[in-house]
Order: C-alpha cells, then structure tokens, then sequence
C-alpha cells in the first residue's frame, strides 16, 4: 500500500460514522461501471415484475420464518 493511500486510510478512520459512510459511498459509486445504471433499472423493473405478479397471485411467499430455519439447517456443520 503506497503512503498516500495509507495517509488517506489513516485520516478517514478518524472521521465520524456519518462522514465515513458518506466516503465509501462516494468511493463505491466511483467503481460502477457506465453500465451500471442500465443493470440498476433493469433490476428494478424485473423486482417490480415479480411484485405486480405477486400482488395478482401469480407466484406465492415463503414465509421469513421458514426461508430463515432452512437456511441454518442448511449452514449447521
């Protein structure tokens, strides 16, 4: 890690939650591709889908209960 970025590490693990989490916003927006914008809308069109299809009883809920007990069942060693 060169020292610039260091001093930077340095300086901005000193700045409030806020400020902080202000920054890496800022920084992982930096890394979004152009493309970004056209997977963002798409996903919220298909996510509106899914949900308009819902609403019609076209596709069905799993209740959070169970989604969360399959998943532990599925993660126990």
């Amino acid at each position: 890690m060169s020292e610039t970025v260091e001093a930077i590490v340095t300086a901005a693990l000193h700045l409030s939650p806020d400020e902080r989490a202000f920054l890496a916003e800022l920084l992982l927006k930096s890394l979004d591709d152009e493309d970004q914008a056209t997977i963002d809308a798409a996903w919220a069109a298909e996510a509106q889908s899914r949900l308009a299809a819902f609403d019609r009883g076209e596709i069905k809920g799993t209740p959070a209960e169970e989604v969360l007990r399959s998943l532990q069942i599925r993660n126990k060693p």
